[in-house]
């Protein structure tokens, strides 16, 4: 078991994968978070393949989330987002067979005491809860990811679906952006200050 340190990220994206070929690769990722001792949080996540393929190493990321009011030095309010750090669970030398449900359990700590003392007194707001936004697994062949998914922490998901809902927001999100810039174009015009005759 490892924590990973991030950079604070704003934007969640809830489901991604390396190339559109890599769909194939698992169809159902199921899941279920559960309180556990010592303030943990125990996950069970089934994952249904699509074909057989034996991985040096599942990789299962829990991204670490604060969300909190804030006001600015210029006395602007908004909502705070940090997700300073990670937690990583590995599981070595794995066989996903096709079509028969494989299950991997593993147990993520959540007490701000034990995160605090882990990174330091300023790296979570003491006053508000911390929660998992996200939870991103990796099939890793020889040192290299075969595939990457990202999904919101809990549910059952039908992988190709959330890829297809996710090709729509990222295909409005473009629309939007060439909008924006119909509306304000980019100005290629250099204009030179003129010089004050005497």
């Amino acid at each position: 078991m490892t924590l990973w340190i991030r950079s604070l990220v704003p934007i969640v994206l809830w489901a991604t994968l390396l190339t559109a070929q890599d769909t194939n690769w698992v169809r159902i990722i199921d899941i279920a978070v559960e309180p556990g001792p010592a303030s943990q949080d125990e996950y069970t996540v089934r994952l249904t393949p699509n074909r057989t393929q034996r991985y040096d190493e599942l990789q299962f990321e829990c991204v670490y989330h604060q969300e909190f009011p804030w006001v600015d030095v210029r006395g602007r309010k908004y909502q705070k987002i940090l997700e300073p750090v990670s937690f990583l669970f590995r599981r070595s030398n794995i066989e996903l067979v096709n079509d028969l449900d494989a299950y991997v359990s593993f147990r993520v700590p959540m007490g701000q005491e034990v995160l605090r003392k882990k990174y330091g007194e300023h790296v979570f707001n003491p006053d508000y809860p911390i929660t998992v936004s996200r939870l991103k697994i990796r099939g890793i062949v020889e040192a290299k990811p075969l595939w990457v998914i990202e999904l919101p922490p809990t549910g059952k998901h039908v992988v190709a679906e959330v890829l297809r809902r996710q090709a729509a927001e990222r295909e409005k999100e473009l629309q939007r952006k060439e909008d924006l810039t119909d509306l304000f174009p980019p100005s290629n015009t250099h204009v030179r200050p003129s010089k004050t005759r005497k």
